[in-house]
């Protein structure tokens, strides 16, 4: 019995525990296993189930199973081990490593082909393979790769000649010998249907001469690209081919390359694709469509990547995503998104990055993109931003982000310098958006909400900083024209400017929730909820009335600092020991917006920022 049937038919044992295919004759070693397993299963999952059964459909799921070459001691090591295996290992289908050997496992040196030329293989008298690298310099494909330390090497002409013949070759690296940088036009798309490693050093620039996609992986091939340049690639729609490079099914990795100047998109992951673009940049290509700079469907990753200057055209329907499209799984890492741009047309949404799948941001920027409804970022599905940036975008609609459905979360980020005609930093027509230890500031609108614009769903804020937001309308800071709430827990809004409510403005509907809140400027007598130990400076308009709040606070008793960076990750405005906030309020959470702990003094301080105070 060969390695990889061994270990398929073991790990199915567990795993196929309950269900049955009736009895047949049987190996002697099935029937140990089966009997050790179904007694320690029976063990975990109680009385009331049958031994018997048990063993009998394990055995009819695994004991027609050939083992011609049992190891005896090792059956007997894995029986034993079996008996003490934890019930949370035994549900995992995680057998004892040593049932592994209880078959040996090759009888020829067929059974121990692993499909790399530039190995011997073998079986040894005791059923193990063994995999030696052959010579340095062996050859091992076409064009004349030779093997180094048991890989397939070879340095190739750069031509789009070479690059085929590198392809055919499999494995690698493979490089190409070109002098300098070069560009290599092709006839037809270059399609790569061998797990390989190209090289093309910085120096290779592959064109599609406006003809053709430059790229397709095929099948399910396992690729990495480095160091390459693909532009001049003309995408497909039927199947969709993107003009850059496409990955329906495969592993993709590209590396220090750069994907520019295609037209139809420049790279698309397909549904069961995955790719990676670490040190990658997406710049420059457009399509009449979602997705000029990337399309994702399937699983994707971006680390130290930038997604700049791509424009989802309006010339037809559907323009969305002018950076990056996803309606799979997206990962940004350090990235940057800028840039990008839709049509300003109301429906044309995410001039950065438009998302109805799962999207995260870590230690990313989306800057200066443009579009009809979230310029920044347009999402309808869960979407979770930290320690990340989206500022200097433009929008009718959301300038920074408009979140259509699902979820929203910003955690340690800012959002700021964004422009609208509404919602200036964030639209909500509907989901729920929640912010922690974020700051919202010097975003506009010139209808309403400078910062935040609710229409529909839910704003959360703690521990956050809403601050020098304009609306030239209602609410600078915050406007609710509808929806379920804004809930408000030590938070700070300040310096914030509008015609009608420069701090908060309420419609007709929703309410507003705040407790141990730092209020600036004044409301627009919502329908509140109040927790208590809120600041309203200077007037008495936000309606706080209940225990430890204070209204008509003088700028001179509220002594807020001017919005700076005080630590942490995010700008916030500090307060002194003469402040009305210094030791006034409730703790309703364990940090401050910086992560400095609460309390520093007898109880918290109002507000965001928790005032350090010395011995």
């Amino acid at each position: 019995m060969n390695r990889s049937l061994r270990i398929s038919v073991l790990g199915a044992l567990l795993v196929t525990l309950l269900s049955g295919c009736g009895e047949q004759a049987v190996n002697a070693v099935w029937q140990a296993l089966c009997d050790a397993t179904c007694t320690r299963a029976i063990e975990c999952v109680g009385d009331g189930n049958s031994i018997a059964e048990c063993v009998s459909d394990c055995l009819g799921e695994i004991g027609g199973a050939p083992c011609e070459r049992p190891n005896e001691e090792a059956v007997d090591a894995c029986v034993a081990e079996i008996a003490t295996l934890s019930c949370e290992a035994l549900e995992g289908g995680d057998l004892p490593s040593v049932c592994y050997s209880i078959c040996m496992g090759c009888t020829s040196p067929s059974d121990c082909d692993d499909s790399n030329a530039c190995t011997d293989d073998s079986c040894n008298p005791n059923g193990a393979c063994t995999n030696t690298p052959v010579s340095n310099g062996t050859p091992c494909g076409v064009g004349g790769p030779t093997c180094q330390e048991g890989v397939c090497m070879g340095e190739f002409p750069c031509t789009a000649q070479g690059i085929r013949d590198a392809i055919a070759s499999g494995w690698g690296p493979h490089t190409f010998g070109c002098e300098g940088p070069q560009t290599v036009s092709t006839l037809n798309e270059i399609t790569i249907d061998n797990d390989v490693i190209l090289d093309g050093e910085g120096q290779l620039t592959v064109d599609g001469d406006d003809d053709h996609p430059v790229f397709t992986i095929d099948g399910f091939a396992s690729v990495e690209l480095k160091g390459f340049t693909i532009t001049g690639g003309r995408g497909r729609s039927s199947p969709t081919l993107a003009g850059g490079i496409t990955n329906p099914v495969g592993v993709l990795i590209l590396t220090r390359s750069r994907i520019s100047g295609n037209t139809g998109g420049g790279v698309y992951n397909g549904h069961s694709g995955t790719m990676t673009l670490s040190e990658t940049t997406v710049s420059d290509n457009t399509k009449e469509g979602p997705g000029a700079g990337i399309y994702n469907v399937g699983i994707m990753t971006l680390t130290d990547s930038t997604v700049s200057g791509n424009v989802a055209d309006d010339t037809m329907p559907g323009g969305l995503g002018g950076g990056i499209y996803n309606t799979g799984t997206l990962a940004l890492i350090g990235s940057t998104v800028s840039g990008n741009a839709v049509s300003y047309s109301a429906g044309y949404a995410g001039g950065g990055i438009h998302n109805v799948g799962s999207l995260s941001l870590t230690d990313s920027a989306v800057i200066d993109n443009t579009a009809g409804d979230g310029g920044g970022i347009s999402t309808g599905a869960d979407t979770t931003l930290t320690r990340s940036l989206v500022s200097a975008n433009t929008a009718v609609e959301g300038g920074g982000i408009r979140l259509d459905g699902g979820t929203l979360t910003l955690f340690e980020s800012t959002l700021s310098g964004n422009t609208a005609i509404a919602g200036g930093g964030i639209f909500v027509p509907w989901g729920s958006a929640t912010f922690v230890r974020s700051t919202v500031f010097g975003n506009s609108s010139d209808d309403d909400g400078g910062g935040i614009l609710l229409f529909g769903g839910t704003v959360t804020l703690t521990n956050s900083t809403i601050s020098r937001n304009t609306s030239n309308n209602h609410g600078g800071g915050i406007s609710s024209a509808g929806g379920e709430g804004v809930t408000l827990t030590s938070c700070t809004i300040a310096e914030n400017s509008a015609v009608v409510a420069d701090a908060i403005y309420m419609g007709s509907t929703g309410t507003v929730t705040w407790t141990n809140t730092l209020i600036q400027g004044d409301c627009s007598a919502p329908a509140s909820v109040v927790g208590g130990y809120n600041i309203e400076s200077p007037g008495d308009t936000c309606g706080f009335d209940q225990e430890g709040d204070q209204s008509g606070v003088t700028a001179v008793l509220l002594d807020l600092q001017p919005l700076a960076d005080n630590g942490g990750p995010t700008q916030t405005h500090a307060i002194t020991t003469d402040s009305a906030a210094f030791n006034a309020g409730s703790c309703e959470v364990d940090t401050d917006q910086r992560g400095v702990t609460r309390p520093q003094g007898p109880t918290c301080d109002v507000g965001a920022f928790e005032l350090e105070v010395g011995p």
